[in-house]
């Protein structure tokens, strides 16, 4: 049983400190864009960008209001990403949408901002919508991270806390600080 709590404690290390580094990773993109002064490759209104897996399975769908891309820095900036996720798993999935998101090429990371809002595709998921200010996500991984309030909401259930670590693909989402629910057994 010591075994198992050391795993689980150094598993809860890792993810603190991974996030920490992706979060530095993102704000020096910001930073860098805002401080210099860089030309857009192109820009588009209306994107739309899909992904499949090795196996032809589509496994995501990106659409955005406008995309600037700048190669130079390996940043794509987006307004309004609509991120649609089709989990491995059979018929699952989740709808991620924000006002502006930051792509970086070279990690994957989509730094989300401004009325980040999750929805389960599935009904009968016990978790339906996460909503946040911020949120890091590995577009590989589908992993999330956000150190900033969070607010989910269920099948009778509402939950907010400080800080999160979410898989998407597995399914299993964590509030890590300042914890408290509601739930209503009807």
């Amino acid at each position: 049983m010591i075994s198992f709590k050391i795993k689980v404690f150094a598993l809860f290390l890792c993810c603190v400190a991974g996030y920490s580094y992706i979060s530095s990773l993102s704000q020096d993109i910001a930073l860098s864009i805002n401080q210099q002064s860089y030309q857009a490759n192109y820009f588009i209104e209306g994107s739309q960008t899909k992904r499949f897996t090795v196996e032809g399975k589509l496994e995501s769908i990106l659409n955005a209001k406008t995309l600037e891309h700048y190669e130079d820095i390996h940043v794509t900036l987006f307004e309004k990403p609509h991120i649609t996720f089709f989990s491995q798993k059979e018929n699952s999935g989740w709808i991620i949408h924000a006002e502006e998101g930051i792509l970086n090429h070279d990690n994957n990371m989509i730094l989300l901002e401004q009325q980040v809002t999750l929805i389960s595709s599935r009904s009968q998921d016990p978790i339906q919508s996460l909503k946040t200010s911020t949120l890091d996500l590995n577009y590989d991984t589908m992993i999330a991270h956000s150190s900033e309030r969070v607010n989910l909401i269920g099948q009778n259930l509402t939950l907010s806390g400080t800080g999160l670590f979410a898989d998407l693909e597995e399914e299993h989402i964590y509030l890590q600080q300042e914890i408290q629910g509601v739930y209503e057994n009807k």
